[in-house]
């Protein structure tokens, strides 16, 4: 080396499943100069460098609702998550759109730290003549990331827009959510809403619709009046695109038999979302109570790489009673779904959640996700 030259050394380093921090990396040096007469003096040199192992990252938007409605102010909740295992600092949120006017200005976060999430309200006004129709959201980020590099992040997200009630339909059908994510398998509600004062009878729901729904046909005893009722289903789409449910509903109003003839729209969509490496769900979306109910829960990696030692831990709530609440995969092969037999018992009928803490290994790295599985 010349005086004043200098050469880069490039090293590789393996963290494996360091925990996050400060690390001192010692250093020896060795060299040899000429000195005077010719004698080649050797030197040994030491001394150390600190490198940071600060994570990376990775935001994640969704709404708490996915339904709006026309002719009003809607107040939605945005809820902000750090799913990766970075520090972000500064975040500035705006959310945009075309259809619908945003009436507040959203707060600034300071830190989001690993695995945290806060909950943004936002306020907006729908215009009656968006009934029936999806609302597109844009929402950009601008933030730090955990070495303070300025970064910036944007997600589309859709709402849809509830039809506004003529009271002259005794029995009014909606979709919550009436938006649905391409391929993937989305349990939706429909909510049959009874307009009368008067309660009906023996109520028999028939579907029928170009994708794929779980179940098509329902039977009510009855349905309260000025009352609501959720039937749970499945849905599955492979192309983006409008489509139609028809439904057939008969009751009795009284000893008079009805009939009604109804058709809702279901929104498949692109979503533009941060990718969820493993997806997991209940591959039934009805139990019945009282009773020991044999289902699958459905378990897929949406990776074109393998992942490893694969851990999801169930903690349920309520009443709800899951006879595995630990799942230990020792791998899933790229794309690969797999289904898992559990045995599931409750004495509470309504809608029931389960959290799933799950982690893996994913080119020797360990994330961790956190999901909510609804049944």
């Amino acid at each position: 080396m010349q005086p004043y030259e200098e050469f880069t050394v490039p090293f590789t380093i393996n963290i494996r499943n360091l925990p996050l921090g400060a690390y001192t990396i010692p250093l020896k040096i060795i060299w040899n100069t000429i000195e005077g007469n010719g004698v080649v003096a050797n030197t040994v040199q030491y001394m150390a460098f600190t490198m940071f192992l600060m994570g990376e990252p990775n935001i994640e938007v969704s709404p708490e609702t996915s339904l709006l409605y026309a002719g009003e102010v809607n107040n939605i909740t945005l809820v902000i998550s750090n799913v990766g295992s970075g520090t972000i600092y500064n975040l500035s949120l705006s959310v945009s759109s075309q259809q619908v006017s945003i009436l507040n200005n959203l707060p600034k976060i300071q830190l989001l730290s690993p695995n945290q999430l806060i909950r943004i309200p936002l306020e907006v006004y729908v215009p009656s003549s968006n009934q029936g129709t999806p609302i597109q959201f844009i929402i950009s980020i601008s933030y730090l990331n955990s070495v303070y590099q300025q970064s910036q992040y944007q997600q589309q997200i859709g709402l849809y827009v509830s039809p506004l009630i003529s009271t002259n339909i005794p029995v009014i059908t909606t979709l919550n959510p009436g938006i649905m994510s391409l391929n993937l398998f989305t349990t939706t509600y429909l909510v049959l809403s009874n307009t009368l004062n008067t309660t009906l009878y023996n109520l028999s729901v028939t579907l029928s619709s170009p994708i794929y729904i779980n179940s098509t046909a329902f039977n009510l005893a009855s349905l309260k009046a000025n009352s609501q009722y959720k039937l749970p289903m499945i849905v599955y789409a492979q192309n983006a695109g409008i489509y139609s449910i028809s439904i057939s509903i008969v009751y009795y109003q009284g000893n008079i038999e009805r009939q009604e003839q109804i058709t809702v729209p279901v929104y498949v969509m692109q979503i533009n979302s941060p990718a969820i490496p493993i997806l997991i769900q209940f591959n039934s979306s009805t139990l019945l109570t009282g009773q020991v109910e044999y289902t699958t829960i459905a378990i897929q990696n949406t990776l074109n790489q393998p992942l490893y030692n694969v851990t999801i831990s169930l903690v349920t709530q309520g009443t709800l009673y899951i006879n595995a609440t630990t799942i230990t995969l020792p791998s899933l092969q790229p794309l690969q779904r797999l289904y898992v037999p559990v045995e599931v018992y409750t004495q509470s009928a309504g809608i029931v959640s389960v959290s799933a803490s799950i982690s893996y290994y994913q080119a020797g790295q360990l994330n961790k996700l956190k999901r909510l599985l609804m049944i």
